[in-house]
């Protein structure tokens, strides 16, 4: 039986290699997933749906090629550092921490401080609808004392009783600290 030539050795070695070092680059990268799930790429993320999508991906950036199932599996068990047991035991918590993130993103958890100024701005928005809804309402009410002024003019019976309501609301202007309800008439406050 012949040997193999030196070059097909080195090529075996070689590819060795180049497997156990991918394994181990993404158990780190799987870890890093972990740490800080905002870290690594969606792309990433995405391999780690299957064990066969994590063992066919290519991030070279990473130090990560891509090997069928079974050489991952073989390499994971055979460098001495970790197992495939771990290696699939950190995908599925790499995945699971990384879509408690995105929902913690999307739904801040209550007390934090994206959820109180969330909180804030909602209250802050409608409190400003209310301001513009009573500026609206003191508006239309200042236009309809004009109007009732004008028409106080024609009957006495009127004036008398919108004398009475601005008596009857008076405790309003004093409660707010503005002047009382005038109708004014001719520029003079009457």
């Amino acid at each position: 039986m012949s040997r193999p030539s030196t070059s097909s050795s080195t090529k075996i070695e070689d590819v060795t290699m180049h497997n156990a070092e991918s394994v181990l680059h993404t158990f780190a990268l799987l870890k890093k997933a972990i740490d800080d799930p905002e870290s690594v790429s969606a792309v990433f993320i995405r391999a780690c749906k299957s064990q066969g999508q994590l063992a066919s991906l290519e991030l070279p950036e990473f130090g990560i090629h891509a090997m069928s199932l079974n050489t991952m599996k073989t390499y994971a068990d055979n460098n001495g550092k970790i197992l495939w047991t771990q290696l699939d035991a950190y995908r599925k918590t790499a995945l699971k921490r990384h879509l408690q993130h995105a929902r913690t993103r999307t739904n801040p958890t209550r007390g934090s401080k994206d959820y109180l100024e969330g909180r804030l701005a909602v209250v802050e928005r409608e409190l400003q609808q209310k301001v513009n809804e009573i500026i609206q309402f003191v508006d239309r009410y200042d236009e309809l004392l004009t109007l009732s002024r004008d028409h106080a003019r024609l009957s006495s019976t009127f004036e008398a009783k919108l004398k009475r309501h601005l008596d009857k609301y008076i405790y309003m202007d004093k409660c707010s600290g503005r002047s009382k309800l005038r109708i004014i008439d001719g520029g003079k406050h009457g």
